[in-house]
């Protein structure tokens, strides 16, 4: 018996997030995230597209983490 190999296409679906949640420090962007335990952290990101008061985030953040909006 022969195995196929199938290939497949893996897609990613940026998310955004509000303009205001986001600072410069030092030419790099950050944002404020909250762990499960309520601690707030500084996290690192690269952002993208720029629309409507929204920011495309392309890494530094993964679905499900708790960003500070304010």
């Amino acid at each position: 018996m022969k195995h196929r190999i199938i290939s497949r296409k893996v897609i990613f679906i940026p998310f955004r997030i509000p303009k205001s949640a986001i600072t410069e420090v030092n030419g790099k962007e950050i944002v404020y995230v909250e762990n499960e335990d309520g601690i707030r952290s500084v996290q690192y990101i690269e952002t993208g597209l720029h629309a409507d008061n929204k920011v495309e985030i392309k890494d530094g953040l993964k679905l499900g983490d708790k960003v500070i909006l304010e």
